[in-house]
């Protein structure tokens, strides 16, 4: 037997916004979708001396009679990013977490329907959308399921990553990803994403599937049971949880990631003050 929070207990706080404020939320996926398109823009018209890009659009792409909506596409060199969003207000108890993960699922199918309606009609595809299609590129078409409240970031749902619009613009920004800092201009350590617009083009998908941002808490978060004495009871109580290991510094600073860890000369000096 294991602790849960019965669907009877209380409402979702979703469901609760819905009822109690004026204000209609039956439209945020539409606004979200606007968001994130503006947010990838913004960054990267930013970094235009940088990349090779055609801006992240919100189209609906038809072809033949058929037509897919898309909810935000983007290209930088050769990839072609292909992003579904859904707009979740919150996870809040065992129910909202299942739910969340259905819908996140249901996006990967769509995305993945989306990616393959694109790749068999990738010129047409071009021309929809007012791109320049260049027959001597091998186009990568990545498939991305954003959720808005950031849950699940990180995991792989039917081969398609979950992300977020913070995990997925913050590639665009920088280069560098701190790992330890003094302060937000001063870091110790920190990620070397890419070095070239070459590496950014290639390094792009290993970024999405091992988010450095998240690399602290996949090497030190275990997986915990323990057990509530019951002796008047003739059955076993356990709790299942995700808990922090105990860690320090150096062990940190020499693990294994998936980009390049660079140190500050002090850092040493630093940590053990």
């Amino acid at each position: 037997m294991s602790s849960f929070i019965t669907p009877n207990l209380f409402r979702t706080v979703e469901y609760w916004l819905r009822d109690s404020l004026p204000k209609n939320i039956e439209n945020k996926g539409h606004e979200y979708e606007k968001i994130l398109v503006n947010k990838i823009n913004n960054i990267l018209k930013s970094r235009s001396d940088f990349f090779e890009f055609n801006l992240a659009k919100s189209k609906t792409i038809k072809i033949n009679k058929k037509s897919e909506q898309i909810d935000c596409i983007f290209r930088f060199g050769k990839n072609i990013v292909i992003c579904e969003a859904k707009c979740i207000v919150t996870v809040d108890s065992e129910i909202s977490s299942h739910n969340t993960k259905k819908h996140l699922k249901k996006g990967a199918e769509q995305v993945k329907r989306k990616l393959n309606f694109i790749k068999d009609n990738i010129e047409e595809s071009f021309k929809n959308l007012g791109w320049s299609y260049d027959c001597e590129k091998e186009y990568s078409l990545i498939p991305i399921v954003i959720n808005s409240n950031k849950v699940f970031t990180g995991h792989i749902i039917d081969d398609v990553i979950i992300s977020d619009d913070l995990i997925l613009s913050r590639y665009f920004e920088s280069e560098i990803i701190p790992l330890l800092s003094k302060d937000k201009e001063n870091h110790l350590a920190w990620f070397i994403a890419y070095r070239n617009q070459k590496e950014a083009e290639h390094n792009f998908k290993k970024y999405l599937y091992n988010p450095p941002q998240l690399a602290l808490n996949k090497n030190h978060i275990v997986y915990n049971i323990s057990h509530i004495p019951t002796e008047i009871f003739d059955f076993k109580v356990e709790i299942h949880n995700l808990v922090i290991r105990q860690y320090d510094a150096e062990e940190i600073l020499n693990a294994q990631y998936a980009f390049p860890l660079e140190k500050d000369q002090e850092i040493y000096s630093y940590i053990k003050n």
